[in-house]
């Protein structure tokens, strides 16, 4: 018996001596599978994320296109080429529209210039008639508002040519040339209204790349809302940084914070409408400004007033 109970003792320890051998491969089995489930599941993730980008890369390329779609790019569209199909109907729709968006802006434009070139002539027509009226104090009054309604139908016709112009073709400008020429031009209209028009500033400023025509129309329309707003006896001055941003300084009433945006939206002319003119040559300086790739603002003036700054990008050398 009592071998026989030694026998089974160990017998029941070398089961036991098993047993744990056995626990012991099943964690380190649990363990490697456990490791190599990790493995394949970092593989997996990092292969769906690969695979996701790849598939929405045409996507994002097309965002990034359609968010560089304005005014003035009417032109671009998005691209179909490596689209997914699912994706495919939508970007052709899209396109679609933007041709017809582009041609309404075509005809917008035409119109536009159209309708400027048809009233010149009347207006001409008009203006000589005028000068044979024998009632000169009528006349003289008519006079002005033809004038002044002649002024506006210019107004058009350069923003006409804003809108066409083509933002590749640029030319190294010298500002403070053009300036000056502006000046020479509107200095008899000042002196007229008992203004007067100075030009300051750096003597050599750097050129910048744009159209030498249009810069001259953009500061003439900056240097005429100046001489609208400043008050008699006082002095409008154009002042070149040195980095040829061009800043048209007046004495006048000044802008409002809340009206800063809107001053440069066409046909913008306050809530009560009581701004001279027809709230279009502060927008063709916008427009030209943003064609160029350039920026225009408005602050106040140091001893009140308004001071408009026109910055353009520097040309290369």
């Amino acid at each position: 018996i009592r071998a026989k109970g030694g026998a089974i003792v160990g017998a029941f320890e070398i089961y036991t001596d098993v047993t744990d051998v056995t626990e012991g491969i099943d964690r380190t089995v649990e363990a490697i599978l456990a490791g190599v489930l990790v493995v394949f599941l970092v593989l997996y993730g990092g292969l769906v994320l690969v695979i996701m980008r790849r598939a929405i890369a045409p996507l994002n390329a097309a965002s990034a296109r359609a968010a560089a779609i304005g005014p003035r790019s009417s032109l671009v569209r998005l691209p179909t080429e490596g689209m997914p199909g699912e994706v495919l109907p939508l970007v052709r729709a899209v396109n679609g529209a933007l041709d017809r968006l582009d041609r309404a802006l075509n005809s917008q434009r035409r119109f536009t210039a159209d309708a400027a070139h048809e009233l010149l002539t009347p207006l001409a027509v008009l203006q000589a008639n005028l000068d044979t009226m024998p009632d000169r104090e009528s006349a003289a009054q008519l006079r002005a508002d033809v004038s002044a309604m002649a002024s506006i139908v210019n107004q058009l016709l350069e923003l006409a040519g804003v809108d066409a112009l083509d933002p590749s073709e640029t030319e190294p400008v010298d500002v403070r040339d053009v300036c000056a020429e502006v000046i020479s031009t509107l200095a008899p209209v000042a002196y007229r209204q008992d203004k007067a028009l100075s030009l300051t500033g750096a003597k050599q400023p750097p050129k910048v790349a744009c159209c030498s025509k249009a810069l001259a129309r953009a500061v003439r329309n900056l240097v005429d809302n100046a001489i609208a707003h400043t008050p008699a006896g006082t002095t409008v001055e154009v002042n070149i940084g040195l980095d040829a941003a061009i800043a048209v300084i007046d004495a006048g009433p000044g802008v409002p914070i809340a009206d800063r945006e809107q001053v440069f939206e066409r046909f913008w002319r306050g809530e009560r409408g009581n701004r001279p003119g027809a709230g279009i040559g502060l927008s063709i300086v916008k427009s030209f400004a943003e064609t160029y790739g350039g920026a225009v603002d408005v602050t106040d003036a140091p001893g009140g007033g308004a001071v408009f700054t026109l910055r353009l990008p520097r040309a290369s050398d």
